[in-house]
């Protein structure tokens, strides 16, 4: 290069370097004046990209995570940036029950946008896998019409039972419904429905039961009158937990069914009683499930009550001050 054309280039070179700058800056604005940059957050669903290993099984699905997407405007509010983003959480490590924080992987397939920032892992809570045989019980959402009724007692579930399988915590107290909506139905008459299962915590979702259908052969027949009766719970035994505890209350869930039958016979009724519980066991607040007892010649809207007891230790009782002696006359 010739001393002339150095000396050409390297001529104020400080403002030749701060108007490239300058220039470049007004190139941006004017690309970004009418679609500037913008970045928007998505709830991604984490997808387990593992099994876990034998035994074990997730308590709640992962559920979502936050994930900021960052381009210009247009792109990052389009419809399909969603369906673009995937997050994978690895189960592999985790070898036993457990509360654990994961890694998970955020991938986007979209070359229009890219991730800003996202979660590294995510919290999942792992429990042992086990299976029970549990009875179902038949719970009618709604009645039949005006002047008929739904005698629970003589309705038939095939199977009576399903096997149950899911975590083991949620398996404690689960029940298994068939909710049955007979509002149309003037007569008997097989029903095919799904099975219902949750537990007193109110954890169903974890749960499979095999079989997932059965059938309900309900019997309907004309009514006379009916009303609506609180539930008295019964108890076997002393009623009391074991020594150290006591039951501070209970209550009722619902607190009142009704009942159908002949109108001579409501009248003589007060309410409606449980088969004894055992509360023996208790050493801690739990819900327990109640069978309910239809008097003769009734039908129930429900076969059975969940009662909530409060159950807390009996505190130790203070020792007696020791009287102050008497001054000397």
């Amino acid at each position: 290069m010739s001393p002339r054309l150095v000396r050409l280039v390297t001529r104020n070179f400080q403002l030749k370097v701060i108007a490239v700058l300058v220039a470049c800056g007004m190139w941006v604005g004017v690309v970004y004046a009418s679609d500037p940059p913008a970045i928007s957050t998505f709830n991604v669903q984490v997808q387990t990209g593992s099994l876990l290993h034998s035994g074990l099984v997730l308590l709640r699905p992962i559920g979502r995570i936050p994930v900021k997407i960052a381009g210009v405007s247009t792109n990052v509010h389009s419809s399909d940036v969603e369906s673009h983003l995937s997050a994978v959480a690895n189960l592999s490590a985790v070898t036993r029950p457990g509360e654990y924080r994961v890694p998970v992987r955020v991938q986007n397939a979209d070359s229009k946008v890219w991730i800003w920032s996202a979660p590294q892992t995510v919290p999942v809570i792992v429990d042992s896998q086990a299976s029970r045989e549990v009875p179902i019980h038949l719970d009618v959402t709604a009645p039949p019409p005006a002047g008929y009724t739904v005698n629970v007692a003589q309705s038939t579930i095939s199977p009576a039972s399903v096997k149950v399988t899911g975590p083991e915590s949620v398996l404690r107290n689960v029940q298994a419904e068939l909710r049955v909506n007979l509002s149309s139905y003037r007569a008997s008459l097989p029903i095919t429905t799904r099975v219902y299962l949750t537990n007193a915590a109110g954890l169903g979702s974890e749960l499979v039961a095999d079989p997932s259908v059965v059938t309900v052969s309900v019997d309907i027949s004309s009514i006379d009158s009916t009303i609506p009766l609180p539930v008295r719970v019964t108890f076997s035994g002393s009623g009391q937990p074991p020594a150290g505890y006591t039951i501070t209350g209970w209550q009722v869930i619902p607190l009142s069914i009704n009942v159908t039958g002949p109108a001579a016979l409501l009248t003589s009724l007060t309410s409606i009683s449980t088969e004894p519980l055992d509360v023996a066991h208790l050493t801690s607040s739990q819900t327990l499930t109640a069978v309910l007892v239809a008097p003769p010649g009734t039908t129930l809207s429900v076969s059975y009550v969940s009662v909530v007891f409060t159950v807390v230790p009996v505190p130790a009782a203070s020792p007696s001050p020791s009287p102050s002696p008497s001054p000397s006359p």
